[in-house]
């Protein structure tokens, strides 16, 4: 673990998910995390998830008690019940990239009540990262899809770089994260200026939090916009991507609650 010295004190943490707060495609928060969470909680420090995924898993909401909530990356942001932000691709921007698609390549559209689903069975690969969602959320068919809603599209392929070089060039005001490790077959795509840097901004803004007081803390390649806009940014593992991008770095998501101990210390 290295660090440098944050400029002020956390009032907001914001936390990505997969690879950070839980294992990928986890469903429990550790317990020492849990625990510094409600330490800094109880002192007036507010709470947000900001993570790709399309929902949030009952354990971690009941672990984290977040303030808000950003879904695919801030394509919905939510406060509570009230929605704070919200934008969807459009029915012309989903077909373009399943026209652009290599052979073999499927995809899913995420909406906040369902995941529409080209294959069936679903690959191994999108039950292992779904595997939180399919106890209370249904898949159903990719067709029809509502007109409005679609949070954004999670892309599956072998040649994933081939795809996103694909789409990226049709469709250049789309944002693409993923294709790389630690997603290296996989690709998530949302509508235009959707990030978690934007997320982020717009969440301190709801929650009356200046930027410079806010931690964030991330694994991969997305994170990069949220570590770009917050006060200090916490790297959780050792992807070379995000070296240099972040003011501390945890070896992983059991090691962060130990950590953030530090900043709430038993009492």
């Amino acid at each position: 673990m290295s660090s440098a010295t944050p400029a002020e004190a956390p009032r907001l943490l914001a936390f990505d998910l997969d690879g950070t707060v839980v294992e990928d495609g986890g469903l429990l928060v550790p317990a020492r995390t849990r625990a510094a969470v409600a330490r800094l909680r109880a002192r007036g420090v507010k709470v947000a998830v900001i993570t790709g995924r399309d929902d949030v898993p009952p354990n971690v909401m009941d672990a984290l008690i977040p303030d808000a909530v950003a879904l695919h990356t801030g394509s919905l942001i939510l406060r509570g019940q009230e929605v704070v932000y919200q934008v969807s691709l459009t029915e012309a921007e989903i077909a373009a990239v399943r026209a652009l698609r290599p052979p073999g390549g499927h995809l899913l559209a995420l909406t906040r009540e369902r995941v529409h689903a080209e294959l069936s069975p679903l690959p191994d690969e999108a039950v292992w990262r779904e595997r939180w969602a399919l106890a209370h959320r249904p898949f159903v068919p990719f067709e029809p899809l509502p007109a409005d809603g679609v949070m954004g599209l999670w892309c599956f392929h072998d040649d994933i770089g081939t795809w996103k070089a694909n789409v990226q060039a049709a469709c250049p005001h789309l944002v693409i994260v993923g294709a790389q490790p630690p997603y290296a077959d996989n690709m998530n795509v949302s509508p235009t200026g959707v990030d978690k840097g934007a997320a982020l901004a717009r969440i301190a803004a709801a929650l009356d939090v200046p930027l410079r007081h806010t931690w964030a803390f991330g694994d991969s390649d997305n994170d990069l916009p949220m570590f770009a806009r917050a006060g200090h940014a916490v790297q959780v593992g050792t992807l070379p991507l995000l070296v240099g991008h972040a003011g501390t770095q945890v070896a992983s998501p059991a090691a962060l609650g130990a950590w953030m101990e530090g900043l709430a210390p038993m009492t």
